[in-house]
């Protein structure tokens, strides 16, 4: 398994990508949620489904994720 920290503006950036991503994550958790700052998230996924780049891939065709898809040095 992988586990994939990553940040989000506010909860609604974060429930699309949820459920986008629900057949491949065996776990979620995220700090909480607040109005003026970005989020903590993590997600680990099952087994022999996705690559962080295919993850990264995702997350850039979808609308309000460009924080999520932020790449950290």
């Amino acid at each position: 398994m992988s586990t994939f920290a990553f940040r989000v503006e506010l909860q609604r950036d974060l429930e699309p990508l949820q459920a986008l991503l629900r057949w491949a994550v065996e776990k979620w958790w995220n700090s909480p949620m607040s109005p003026w700052w970005d989020a903590d998230a993590k997600m680990t996924l099952k087994p022999n489904t996705l690559t962080l780049e295919e993850v990264w891939w995702l997350f850039d065709q979808m609308a309000d994720a460009h924080v999520a898809a932020e790449r950290w040095p």
